[in-house]
């Protein structure tokens, strides 16, 4: 295996290896890194085998090293040779592929309190030579990392919470760690070399040197002046006349082995002090100039995730430079200044992802990342030609048929056939007939027919219908009782959120196509639970139930409740300004939002629709919906009138005309007319067109459809929220049977 240059090491992220597109992370970056360090378990499932290669293949394409953290998640008497020589071949035949160089961590920070694996140094020992071994019967390129934490504060009694809640394993072998024998385990005993494995299985050496601050992070965030080279030094933190010789010369210089640091800086948004900047450009600089005295620092990975964590009392931080821009840039440029060596180290292979039409499925039988795309959506419109032109023709068709059967009954009143309670029940037909083909839509991207839903959805407005409907209904209804729905729809999504994650904790349920979202033609997975394995803590973690009260924290499939929870506290203020007859305001401010919606995409919310369903785009639908509702009666005289009939055949006309006239003459669709989250100008055509052919059908032929399909769509779309809830589990049978066969 190559090394890096002595003085010139290697620089790349450590990131998650379900969610993290490593192309993604160079383009914030600016530039190619060096490297890429994953988290796996160990032994690895199938599951972990399948995104470990997919992430190989994606790095290959940069050419970069690839560093394996393997996290024991079995004792570690309990791993094998087996265990060992099948990770050996699995790299081996990526090398042998990609020409990828590996790196295998094992069992990091093993001289913790806080891992399972932590200071059982005998059996720690054991576990890594064999895993030495068998690495070298099998893939002899790849080489091991011997990587503990940093000493200071060891045994860590109290290292791992601000209050000193976690502390020792229950049952620790003390004799092996006792290096002062004084018959117990104490800050005066050695932190490292009870539990190095032996200089003929170790190739590299590592250490974990994360900057919490001088306070855990709690009270103030400080510029980290000469902190690094003082750990280095092994004098930061040690109580007088506990620290030992620096862990550089004990394991790197005394043995020619690189050796890795695993870094970066913490930084407290909530508390004052420096700027994210200050202090993290100042860890970094020390970091980086810290190979010009110390030519055996071979690595450094820093890491790159937003997570909870406990040392700065369970609030959420994030320990990225890319996240920020002006950060991305800073860090940049002091890489181009430094020594450090940017990649790539092997030769950067061809794209090397499967094809579209042939998806790769992991153990459980859900696709796997290929590459990236932030969205949140189970299913994304993306309409073809064709299907655009047949849907254009039915719809010229329909009103055809409708017209030649018979004018919209006078019979009807204006605000069409109601129930007892005063619903519109033309209303809850169209919603029941819409609700359905989303439980089917949902089914098949379950299923696995992602690209038939994005595809059948792309020609019908489905998700667009239910919002121009909600707002058909909110007009009608009073305030109070509009913001009631508010409230229904609002604990809605966070009871079925709650719910699916219990549900998912179940032996034997997969959850994973409802928790996670992997997009087989972009490849990005999202995690739809952050943090939600802390909702039970006591006490809750803010930053978990923060996430879980403003939506960002549930299942794709109800993730449109969110916007109807927004778009219905709007509401009352619209309606207000349409009681004063300011409709050309209303109409004139909704347009102004929704083409400023197509050319930005503010960051404004974690909530989940607010990147499914962007709201300055989607309130479009809902305000329209509103104005219609509110004018209802006079709408529905206009369009009974010859003018309305004429106006209603001239667009549906022009709108079939314009994509059948695309298809019939083969030519190529411009998507961004037509697909995507955003509502185009396409889709907000098709809207229309839907919307006036379904008025006329349903106008037209009610009585026969009411009396037929009425019969089940009138009371789903009367009950469409506990239909939309009740489907979850439905979908969570269905996906824990089909990852099965």
């Amino acid at each position: 295996m190559p090394r890096p240059a002595p003085g010139a090491p290697w620089f790349g992220p450590e990131l998650d290896i379900e969610t993290a597109v490593p192309q993604d992370y160079a383009d914030a970056l600016g530039a190619s890194p060096s490297s890429f360090t994953f988290q796996v378990d160990y032994p690895l499932s199938n599951e972990d085998q399948v995104f470990l290669e997919r992430q190989v293949r994606a790095i290959a394409t940069l050419g970069a090293v690839v560093v394996v953290d393997l996290q024991p998640r079995t004792p570690l008497e309990g791993l094998s040779t087996e265990d060992a020589e099948g990770l050996g071949s699995l790299l081996d035949g990526l090398h042998d592929e990609l020409g990828t160089w590996f790196l295998a961590r094992f069992g990091a920070e093993m001289n913790g309190s806080w891992e399972p694996w932590g200071q059982q140094a005998v059996a720690y020992k054991a576990a890594f030579r064999l895993l030495a071994e068998g690495l070298d019967a099998t893939a002899p390129h790849v080489e091991t990392v011997w990587s503990p934490v940093y000493g200071s504060g060891y045994p860590y009694r109290e290292e791992q919470g601000a209050d000193g809640d976690i502390g020792l394993p229950d049952e620790v072998d003390v004799e092996p760690l006792d290096t002062d024998g004084n018959g117990r385990l104490a800050p005066g005993d050695d932190p490292y070399g009870p539990y190095f494995p032996g200089d003929d299985v170790v190739d590299w050496v590592g250490l974990t040197l994360y900057r919490f601050g001088q306070d855990q992070g709690i009270d103030s965030n400080v510029v980290p002046t000469g902190e690094y080279d003082a750990r280095l030094a092994e004098t930061w933190g040690y109580a007088p006349g506990t620290n030992g010789r620096p862990f550089y010369d004990r394991f790197a210089a005394a043995g020619d082995r690189p050796m890795l640091v695993q870094t970066s800086a913490l930084y407290n948004p909530a508390v004052g002090g420096a700027t994210e900047l200050q202090l993290k450009r100042s860890w970094w600089r020390q970091v980086f100039g810290s190979a010009v005295d110390r030519p055996l620092i071979g690595l450094i990975s820093w890491l790159e995730v937003d997570r909870i964590e406990p040392e700065v009392d369970t609030l959420a931080v994030d320990w990225r430079v890319t996240a920020d821009p002006e950060i991305a840039a800073a860090v940049r440029a002091d890489l181009e200044e430094s020594t450090i060596d940017l990649g790539p180290v092997s030769e950067p292979v061809e794209s090397v992802t499967p094809a579209v039409d042939d998806p790769v499925r992991d153990g459980d039988g859900s696709f796997v990342p290929v590459a990236g795309s932030d969205l949140p959506a189970g299913v994304t419109p993306d309409p073809s030609v064709r299907g655009l032109g047949i849907g254009g023709l039915l719809l010229l068709l329909l009103l055809a048929l409708a017209l030649l059967t018979g004018r919209a009954t006078t019979r009807v009143t204006d605000v069409g056939p109601v129930d007892e309670a005063g619903r519109d029940l033309r209303l809850d037909l169209v919603r029941g007939a819409l609700v359905l083909v989303v439980v089917a839509g949902h089914l098949a991207v379950v299923l696995g027919y992602h690209e038939i839903a994005g595809s059948a959805l792309g020609a019908v407005p489905v998700a667009e219908g239910l919002v121009l409907l909600s707002g058909l209904a909110i007009a009608s209804s009073a305030a109070v009782r509009s913001l009631r729905r508010v409230g229904r729809l609002y604990a809605a999504a966070v009871l079925t959120a709650l719910a699916v994650y219990v549900v998912s904790l179940v032996p034997g349920v997969r959850a994973g196509r409802l928790m996670q979202l992997r997009d087989p033609v972009t490849g990005q997975v999202r995690e739809l639970f952050p943090d939600a394995d802390h909702l039970f803590d006591y006490p809750t973690p803010w930053a978990a139930a923060q996430r879980l009260l403003f939506l960002e924290t549930g299942p794709w499939v109800t993730s449109i409740l969110g916007l109807f929870v927004l778009l219905g506290l709007l509401a009352p203020l619209v309606l207000a300004l349409l009681r004063r007859r300011l409709w050309w305001v209303v109409l004139s401010l909704s347009w102004a939002l929704w083409g400023l919606g197509q050319v930005w995409h503010p960051d404004w919310s974690p909530a989940q629709f607010a990147d499914t369903y962007p709201p300055l785009a989607w309130q479009l639908l809902f305000v329209h919906g509103l104005v219609l509702g509110h004018h209802r009666r006079g709408v529905a005289t206009w369009l009974r009138g010859q003018r309305g009939t004429l106006l209603v055949c001239v667009v549906v006309a022009a709108y079939a005309g314009a994509v059948g006239g695309l298809w019939l003459n083969d030519i190529a669709l411009d998507q961004d007319l037509v697909a995507g989250v955003d509502v185009p100008i396409g889709r907000v055509a098709l809207v229309a067109a839907s919307t006036l052919v379904v008025t006329v059908l349903v106008g037209t032929w009610w009585r026969p459809l009411a009396t037929t399909v009425g019969r089940v769509l009138v009371p789903v779309g009367r009950h469409a929220l506990a239909v939309l809830v009740a489907h979850t589990p439905v979908l969570l049978v269905v996906a824990t049977v089909a990852s099965r066969t």
